[in-house]
């Protein structure tokens, strides 16, 4: 006969089963569109505008995550399996440079017991591209974080996603952070992006 868990305990458990499989849907998610984006933007390119070689400087407060055990902070390490965790932006990302305005985000993660993290994100721009114009536009980034403190990533943005001036922009690119002792980051975008015809 098998042992019956009570509810209480059923109850916590379920939040971590959740956290779990969100963290994987949304690496599994943005994983997808990142390949998919890829896929597509040669087609993507001769539809649209000449180049734009864009870089930008961003800086935004400490993120909100929630973290899978056998973890507890973003900076654990575990000493066997991986740790996952979904986090947010708490505050607007500032850009400045050829991006000009604020950011908004989400994303999921996983922990090795390397120390290695790797996850993927959305990401809601809303401001000016130089060359481009005024409006809104997400874009998805794929990233890397080593123990060492090396962060880099990819972005592209999502075909269909731009209002305004943006409506029809394309492009891809890379990116890099410093996180601070207090979680905060600061970063640097580059890449190029095609403005719509």
């Amino acid at each position: 006969m098998c042992a019956r868990v009570p509810r209480a305990e059923q109850r916590r458990r379920r939040p971590n089963t959740l956290r779990i499989s969100s963290a994987v849907i949304i690496l599994s998610s943005c994983g997808f569109l990142f390949l998919q984006g890829f896929a597509n933007a040669d087609a993507a390119a001769k539809k649209a505008g000449p180049p734009v070689a864009i870089k930008a400087h961003y800086e935004a407060p400490p993120d909100q995550d929630d973290i899978a055990p056998p973890c507890s902070a973003w900076t654990s390490v575990p000493s066997k399996g991986t740790c996952r965790g979904l986090g947010r932006n708490t505050g607007l990302e500032r850009i400045t440079g050829d991006w000009q305005g604020q950011s908004e985000y989400a994303y999921g993660f996983f922990i090795l017991p390397s120390g290695h993290s790797y996850g993927s994100g959305v990401d809601h721009f809303t401001g000016t591209i130089s060359g481009c114009g005024t409006g809104s536009v997400v874009y998805q980034a794929l990233f890397s974080y080593e123990s060492k403190g090396n962060f880099q990533g990819q972005w592209q943005m999502i075909e269909g996603s731009g209002t305004g001036g943006l409506a029809g922009l394309r492009g891809t690119g890379k990116f890099s952070q410093i996180t601070k002792p207090d979680g905060s980051t600061v970063g640097d975008y580059s890449g190029t992006v095609y403005c719509s015809k």
